[in-house]
């Protein structure tokens, strides 16, 4: 499949140390990193590729790190980029600033029930792949329904980067699903996912609490 040999080649370019990007990650207690999860941005991160930005993980194992930034648009509109391809031409989504990695190749997420070819599952039923093919026949089915969408670039993370970042607290680990990564406003989805979990953590500190205080009016 071309999408996982492109994986798999972007992983094996990846610096021993941080190059492309140099912001962090902080892990929520008992979240784990994996494919499927947003990194959110933790508020004081003023990296101009990252500052604000969510970044759905796309690929993690101990070769490294793939994501792909799902809320910056850019000036580009999809008529404007694939005017000869399908229902594409009368669209006028814009297309996504995925990460400062291969800028020029386009990588397609996309809600579906069946996988399409050449593509990888990120979670349940949304795939992404960079397959022409897969575009092409997107493009002449796509509906007001289809839930879709095109990123220029990639970010990147060489073995052990991610892990050494998580400590240094300049992100959050959430959840991804579809509706979040579809749904959600572009322009307030970083904040939205910020206070989720802010909220969160609330939740579980009180709960906590109330755990210990409870055993502490048995003993």
């Amino acid at each position: 499949m071309f999408f996982l040999a492109l994986v798999a080649f972007a992983v094996s370019l990846l610096p021993a140390h941080p190059a492309a990007h140099e912001s962090g990650v902080a892990d929520r207690p008992g979240m784990s990193l994996s494919k499927g999860m947003f990194l959110v941005a933790a508020r004081h991160l003023e990296d101009p590729l990252f500052g604000e930005s969510v970044i759905l993980l796309l690929e993690y194992s101990s070769r490294g790190t793939v994501g792909v930034i799902v809320n910056h648009p850019t000036g580009a509109k999809l008529s404007e980029i694939f005017p000869d391809i399908g229902r594409l031409r009368e669209r006028n989504d814009p297309i996504y600033a995925g990460g400062p990695v291969a800028r020029q190749q386009m990588l397609l997420l996309l809600q579906s029930d069946a996988q399409p070819e050449e593509s990888l599952q990120v979670f349940k039923d949304i795939y992404v792949t960079t397959s022409a093919a897969a575009l092409k026949k997107m493009a002449e089915t796509l509906t007001p329904e289809t839930r879709f969408r095109i990123c220029a670039g990639y970010a990147g993370w060489a073995p052990g980067q991610l892990e050494k970042e998580i400590a240094r607290g300049d992100w959050t680990v959430v959840t991804a699903d579809a509706v979040t990564l579809f749904d959600t406003d572009p322009a307030i989805l970083w904040q939205e996912l910020l206070q989720r979990n802010f909220l969160l953590e609330v939740r579980l500190k009180n709960a906590l609490l109330w755990t210990r205080s409870g055993k502490e009016r048995f003993m």
